[in-house]
């Protein structure tokens, strides 16, 4: 049985839903996630939906 998840970004500017059919999660082996002790739950594209506003995200080139 999956669930429905929510979270979002540090800043809090962006949110997201996932659908989480098993809890699985990994150890990060980055500077922030160690100091934090954050673990990460990975799942696949279409469990994932993006809630943003227009403008809030960009990429740097």
């Amino acid at each position: 049985m999956s669930e429905l998840l929510g979270g979002g970004c540090h800043c809090g500017r962006v949110r997201f839903r996932v659908r989480v059919d098993a809890f699985e999660a990994l150890d990060c082996t980055c500077s922030v996630c160690t100091m934090k002790g954050f673990v990460h739950l990975v799942v696949e594209k279409g469990a994932f939906e993006l809630l943003a506003r227009d403008g809030v995200l960009s990429t740097i080139r």
